[in-house]
């Protein structure tokens, strides 16, 4: 016999493998027939002893407790035979729960009575991690093992598929009670399981405790910049559900609370027309086609770091309703709505800002027994449209609602939301199919994975672009005093004072209508 996953795999005979391999039960082995023939440790006659360090339990030894197991592990799928710890253990004078022994050896089970399958961490962080970073499907990856078990005929192996997509739902949500360092609970509160940006303005954890008294030339280091979009790839197809089934992170991840969510549904009056606009007919008005139970969701994340907001997500039902729109703004600007400042981008805010606030009227009247709704008043807020979006926008909105004209802006794009779109559209395919519990945890799970891992890199990111700042405002400042001599002192004066009132006056859509255009040659 040989280990093919030993270094050297030397020959020995069955009684020197199997001492050898007591704490490495996984390992794939090979027999030699005239070649080499796969074999399992298990066949050879290997027990997993649970408990005692992986040693034989004594009491075991009177009255047994053998259970032959489905362990799926990093090297594939295989039957092994597992002796349980019969010890009693605390006042009640009983063995411990099989869950509890299994998770002791760093394997999972995948039920909670009686569990004749498990799967170990490594393999289940191992395939989080390709589902997070690979987007593959379930499917393929226990195909994968099944493979790596039996490439000849996989068919053979134990079909897991099933009992993997329970139990990768549970670990997923448990690690990210974990990470939260919270309790899994069924009612968890408000964007507990989220990720917070650091670099943005968090009340009570990351701003200046005088933030409150600042100047307004300084207000804009206390604003919060965020950026909302529309997306009709991670749409739902139209199928039998389970109507029992319910996200594990309701409400406290990325996704608006859903038992709340649904309740506002119910109350919005229908909308037949796509809604009226005073510049050009885009598809996020309702001016395009939509299919499925759900046709995508809307979102909203910070502008300048792409991090997703906590309970920033909704889905659509048909187009890209200021409905929508509305809940998720609340939903997702509820930690934000004492802030001084709010800075906004959307690709249709020309035309959402025009009767926000008649709509939000109505919301306090309809939504006030909603718990995940408490504010309903936001700050003095600039609107803006992402300066992608923005050359599809007739002559006025390009001139209003551009980043390059508005305080405080300086070089923001407000495009954060297409940059998420295009991670996210790559598991498209796979949450189409989906259950509506399981579509929910897992595109939390993918966003909490992508603000987790810009938190670990944000130094770097902030340092670096702090410096290209620094490097561009030299040549920047260069630029300008060169022009501004040539142009003369008294005509650079009077495009400042234009400037200042510019300022003052375009954070307000309500003068826009009397204002000039100072930037127009």
């Amino acid at each position: 016999y040989r280990c093919v996953d030993c270094l050297h795999r030397r020959p020995l005979c069955s009684e020197c493998l199997l001492k050898g391999h007591q704490w490495q039960p996984f390992h794939r082995v090979e027999k030699w027939a005239g070649f080499w023939q796969r074999t399992t440790l298990s066949q050879l006659g290997l027990i997993l002893n649970l408990g005692h360090g992986g040693r034989p339990c004594k009491v075991q030894k009177q009255r047994g407790n053998l259970r032959e197991m489905t362990i799926v592990h990093g090297r594939g799928i295989e039957r092994i035979k597992v002796k349980f710890c019969l010890c009693v253990q605390g006042e009640a004078r009983t063995p411990a729960n099989d869950f509890d022994q299994l998770m002791d050896c760093d394997l999972f089970p995948a039920s909670w009575v009686r569990p004749t399958t498990a799967f170990t961490m490594a393999v289940m962080k191992d395939l989080q991690l390709l589902a997070l970073q690979a987007q593959a499907p379930a499917g393929d990856l226990m195909k994968f093992l099944a493979r790596s078990s039996d490439n000849v005929d996989p068919d053979d192996v134990d079909d897991r598929y099933r009992e993997y997509m329970i139990s990768q739902r549970e670990f997923t949500y448990l690690s990210a009670t974990k990470r939260a360092g919270v309790q899994p609970d069924r009612n968890m509160s408000p964007g507990s399981l989220a990720v917070l940006c650091p670099a943005c303005p968090q009340i009570g954890i990351n701003m200046d405790p005088q933030w409150k008294t600042r100047g307004d030339d300084l207000r804009f280091l206390d604003a919060l910049y965020y950026a909302t979009d529309g997306n009709f790839h991670l749409n739902q197809k139209i199928k039998p559900m389970d109507k029992a089934d319910f996200p594990l992170t309701m409400g406290a991840a990325y996704f608006a609370h859903e038992e709340d969510y649904s309740k506002f549904l119910g109350r919005v009056p229908p909308s037949k027309e796509p809604e009226k606009t005073s510049c050009h007919e885009f598809a996020a008005l309702g001016y395009g086609g939509y299919t499925g139970k759900v046709s995508g969701v809307v979102g909203c994340y910070c502008q300048r770091h792409m991090f997703a907001l906590p309970g920033g997500l909704v889905d659509l039902q048909k187009g890209e309703r200021f409905a929508n729109v509305d809940y998720v703004m609340l939903s997702a600007l509820q930690p934000y709505m004492d802030l001084h400042t709010h800075v906004s981008g959307y690709d249709i805010n020309c035309q959402y800002r025009i009767n926000l606030m008649e709509r939000l009227e109505w919301m306090r009247k309809n939504t006030k027994d909603l718990a995940s709704i408490l504010k309903y008043d936001f700050p003095k807020t600039l609107a803006a449209v992402g300066k992608f979006h923005l050359p599809a926008h007739c002559e006025w909105c390009r001139i209003f609602f551009s980043f390059h004209f508005l305080p405080w802006c300086a070089m923001t794009d407000g495009e954060a939301a297409e940059r998420l779109w295009a991670i996210l559209n790559g598991i498209g395919n796979a949450t189409r199919e989906m259950t509506p519990g399981n579509r929910h945890d897992f595109i939390n799970a993918l966003l909490g994975d992508l603000n987790a891992r810009r938190v670990h890199g944000i130094a770097k990111y902030m340092a670096r672009k702090h410096d290209e700042a620094k490097e561009a405002l030299i040549w920047a400042k260069e630029e300008l005093d060169e022009a501004e001599q040539e142009a003369g002192g008294e005509l650079v004066a009077g495009w400042r004072a234009e400037l200042q009132t510019w300022l003052l006056d375009v954070v307000d859509i309500k003068n826009h209508k009397q204002m000039s255009n100072p930037f127009e040659p």
